[in-house]
Protein backbone atom coordinates (compact mmCIF):
# COMPACT_ATOMS: atom_id res chain seq x y z
CA UNK A 1 0.00 0.00 0.00
CA UNK A 2 1.30 3.47 -0.78
CA UNK A 3 -0.01 6.98 -0.43
CA UNK A 4 0.68 10.63 -1.01
CA UNK A 5 0.87 13.29 1.70
CA UNK A 6 -1.32 16.16 0.51
CA UNK A 7 -1.04 18.43 3.52
CA UNK A 8 1.33 18.81 6.45
CA UNK A 9 1.45 21.24 9.39
CA UNK A 10 4.42 21.89 11.63
CA UNK A 11 5.10 23.95 14.72
CA UNK A 12 8.54 25.44 15.25
CA UNK A 13 9.62 25.92 18.84
CA UNK A 14 12.11 28.55 19.93
CA UNK A 15 15.62 27.36 20.77
CA UNK A 16 16.10 26.15 24.32
CA UNK A 17 18.92 24.38 26.08
CA UNK A 18 18.45 20.81 27.26
CA UNK A 19 20.13 19.47 30.38
CA UNK A 20 20.55 15.71 30.22
CA UNK A 21 21.98 13.07 32.44
CA UNK A 22 22.86 10.10 30.33
CA UNK A 23 23.16 6.57 31.54
CA UNK A 24 26.13 5.73 29.40
CA UNK A 25 27.82 5.63 32.80
CA UNK A 26 24.73 4.80 34.85
CA UNK A 27 24.91 1.05 34.64
CA UNK A 28 25.55 -1.64 37.17
CA UNK A 29 25.42 -5.42 37.30
CA UNK A 30 21.98 -6.37 38.55
CA UNK A 31 21.87 -8.56 41.65
CA UNK A 32 19.02 -10.02 43.66
CA UNK A 33 19.35 -7.08 46.05
CA UNK A 34 19.64 -4.06 43.77
CA UNK A 35 17.28 -4.68 40.83
CA UNK A 36 13.93 -4.21 42.58
CA UNK A 37 14.95 -0.98 44.41
CA UNK A 38 16.07 0.43 41.05
CA UNK A 39 12.74 -0.48 39.42
CA UNK A 40 10.94 1.13 42.38
CA UNK A 41 12.85 4.38 41.82
CA UNK A 42 11.81 4.35 38.16
CA UNK A 43 8.15 3.72 39.00
CA UNK A 44 8.09 6.32 41.79
CA UNK A 45 9.80 9.03 39.73
CA UNK A 46 8.34 8.47 36.29
CA UNK A 47 6.98 12.03 36.05
CA UNK A 48 10.51 13.42 36.28
CA UNK A 49 12.31 11.83 33.34
CA UNK A 50 11.87 10.48 29.86
CA UNK A 51 13.72 8.19 27.52
CA UNK A 52 14.35 4.51 26.94
CA UNK A 53 15.34 1.85 29.41
CA UNK A 54 15.77 -1.86 29.20
CA UNK A 55 15.71 -4.25 32.14
CA UNK A 56 18.24 -7.02 31.75
CA UNK A 57 20.93 -8.76 33.80
CA UNK A 58 23.22 -5.77 33.27
CA UNK A 59 21.15 -2.65 33.86
CA UNK A 60 22.56 -0.40 31.13
CA UNK A 61 20.41 1.73 28.92
CA UNK A 62 20.06 5.15 27.37
CA UNK A 63 18.02 7.21 29.79
CA UNK A 64 17.43 10.90 29.60
CA UNK A 65 16.85 12.23 33.10
CA UNK A 66 15.36 15.67 33.46
CA UNK A 67 15.14 15.69 37.25
CA UNK A 68 16.12 12.29 38.66
CA UNK A 69 18.92 12.82 41.14
CA UNK A 70 17.76 9.88 43.28
CA UNK A 71 18.32 7.53 40.35
CA UNK A 72 21.77 8.98 39.74
CA UNK A 73 22.51 8.70 43.48
CA UNK A 74 21.42 5.05 43.37
CA UNK A 75 23.81 4.32 40.52
CA UNK A 76 26.61 6.11 42.39
CA UNK A 77 25.88 3.90 45.42
CA UNK A 78 26.54 0.92 43.11
CA UNK A 79 30.10 2.30 42.59
CA UNK A 80 29.31 3.82 39.18
CA UNK A 81 29.47 7.34 37.77
CA UNK A 82 26.98 9.70 36.15
CA UNK A 83 27.51 12.34 33.49
CA UNK A 84 25.52 15.57 33.26
CA UNK A 85 25.64 17.60 30.05
CA UNK A 86 23.94 20.75 28.88
CA UNK A 87 23.30 20.85 25.16
CA UNK A 88 22.31 24.07 23.42
CA UNK A 89 19.40 22.59 21.45
CA UNK A 90 17.24 19.56 20.78
CA UNK A 91 19.04 19.10 17.45
CA UNK A 92 22.37 18.72 19.28
CA UNK A 93 20.78 16.10 21.55
CA UNK A 94 19.33 14.28 18.54
CA UNK A 95 22.69 14.21 16.75
CA UNK A 96 24.72 13.20 19.82
CA UNK A 97 22.50 10.50 21.32
CA UNK A 98 19.73 9.41 18.98
CA UNK A 99 21.32 9.37 15.52
CA UNK A 100 24.58 8.01 16.94
CA UNK A 101 22.68 5.01 18.35
CA UNK A 102 20.89 4.05 15.13
CA UNK A 103 21.40 0.54 13.83
CA UNK A 104 20.94 -0.35 10.18
CA UNK A 105 20.50 -4.11 10.57
CA UNK A 106 19.80 -6.62 13.30
CA UNK A 107 17.27 -4.43 15.06
CA UNK A 108 14.64 -5.93 17.30
CA UNK A 109 11.18 -6.74 16.03
CA UNK A 110 8.22 -5.47 18.05
CA UNK A 111 5.89 -8.39 18.71
CA UNK A 112 3.40 -6.60 20.92
CA UNK A 113 2.90 -3.44 22.89
CA UNK A 114 1.41 -2.31 26.19
CA UNK A 115 0.54 1.26 27.15
CA UNK A 116 0.70 1.90 30.90
CA UNK A 117 -1.81 4.58 31.91
CA UNK A 118 -0.80 7.56 34.03
CA UNK A 119 -3.49 6.42 36.48
CA UNK A 120 -1.20 3.53 37.50
CA UNK A 121 1.33 6.08 38.77
CA UNK A 122 -1.16 8.29 40.65
CA UNK A 123 -1.68 6.06 43.71
CA UNK A 124 0.61 4.06 45.95
CA UNK A 125 -1.40 0.89 45.26
CA UNK A 126 -1.13 1.44 41.49
CA UNK A 127 2.63 1.92 41.70
CA UNK A 128 2.98 -1.11 44.00
CA UNK A 129 1.02 -3.26 41.55
CA UNK A 130 3.15 -2.10 38.63
CA UNK A 131 6.35 -2.72 40.58
CA UNK A 132 5.11 -6.21 41.51
CA UNK A 133 4.44 -7.09 37.86
CA UNK A 134 7.82 -5.76 36.72
CA UNK A 135 9.60 -7.62 39.51
CA UNK A 136 7.90 -10.91 38.66
CA UNK A 137 8.63 -10.47 34.96
CA UNK A 138 12.33 -10.05 35.66
CA UNK A 139 12.88 -12.39 38.63
CA UNK A 140 10.51 -15.27 37.96
CA UNK A 141 10.20 -15.35 34.22
CA UNK A 142 13.44 -13.67 33.06
CA UNK A 143 11.41 -11.41 30.77
CA UNK A 144 13.56 -8.51 29.72
CA UNK A 145 11.31 -5.52 29.08
CA UNK A 146 12.01 -2.33 27.24
CA UNK A 147 10.21 0.67 28.72
CA UNK A 148 9.85 3.83 26.67
CA UNK A 149 8.97 6.99 28.56
CA UNK A 150 8.27 8.96 25.44
CA UNK A 151 4.50 9.10 25.02
CA UNK A 152 2.69 12.38 24.22
CA UNK A 153 1.28 12.48 27.78
CA UNK A 154 2.09 16.17 28.33
CA UNK A 155 1.02 17.28 24.85
CA UNK A 156 -2.05 19.54 24.87
CA UNK A 157 -4.10 17.67 22.28
CA UNK A 158 -7.70 18.11 21.20
CA UNK A 159 -9.78 15.01 21.89
CA UNK A 160 -10.74 13.28 18.63
CA UNK A 161 -8.42 15.39 16.48
CA UNK A 162 -6.36 12.38 15.37
CA UNK A 163 -6.92 8.68 14.79
CA UNK A 164 -4.46 7.82 17.56
CA UNK A 165 -6.00 5.84 20.40
CA UNK A 166 -6.83 7.93 23.49
CA UNK A 167 -4.87 5.36 25.51
CA UNK A 168 -1.69 6.65 23.83
CA UNK A 169 -2.44 10.22 24.97
CA UNK A 170 -3.05 9.09 28.57
CA UNK A 171 -0.11 6.69 28.89
CA UNK A 172 3.14 7.47 30.69
CA UNK A 173 4.96 4.29 29.68
CA UNK A 174 5.04 2.35 26.43
CA UNK A 175 6.24 -1.24 26.96
CA UNK A 176 6.89 -3.01 23.66
CA UNK A 177 7.70 -6.73 23.60
CA UNK A 178 10.85 -7.00 21.52
CA UNK A 179 12.69 -9.93 20.02
CA UNK A 180 15.64 -10.17 17.65
CA UNK A 181 15.43 -12.71 14.84
CA UNK A 182 18.30 -13.61 12.56
CA UNK A 183 17.61 -13.55 8.84
CA UNK A 184 17.74 -17.37 8.68
CA UNK A 185 15.74 -18.15 11.85
CA UNK A 186 13.59 -21.25 11.86
CA UNK A 187 10.25 -21.67 13.62
CA UNK A 188 12.07 -23.54 16.40
CA UNK A 189 14.47 -20.60 16.86
CA UNK A 190 11.55 -18.29 17.41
Amino acid sequence: MSGVVLESSMIVESRMSLVVKTSAAISFPQTAGNGVPFLKLLVDRTYRWGGHMKVRSEVAHLLVFYVASAIVDYALAQNRTATVKELPSWLMFLAKYVLAAEAGVGIKTTLGSHLISAKKFSTDSGKAGLLDILTRMVQRFSIKRCIVVGTPFLYNHTEGSTSVTPAWQNALWHMPSLRTFRWNSTAEDM
